[in-house]
């Protein structure tokens, strides 16, 4: 996941869920990139229809978007 395009849909995905609650994936965020950002552990995600599902950061998740804005 090292493509620039993929590292700005990450970090767009991940300043989305920014909040800490429950929210849908952006327009500008496809299911694939929830998907990688899931199994590396950056998301959580509750629902099985993937129309309804929702997604939240992780502790891990919040760890690499600190790592991120600060450096």
């Amino acid at each position: 996941m090292t493509s620039g395009a993929k590292q700005i849909r990450l970090n767009l995905l991940l300043n989305h869920l920014q909040k800490g609650r429950w929210r849908k994936l952006p327009d500008q965020v496809g299911l694939k990139t929830a998907l990688v950002a899931e199994d590396l552990g950056l998301i959580e995600s509750r629902g099985d229809d993937l129309r309804t599902k929702s997604y939240r950061l992780t502790s891990g998740g919040r760890a690499y978007l600190l790592r991120l804005l600060s450096g």
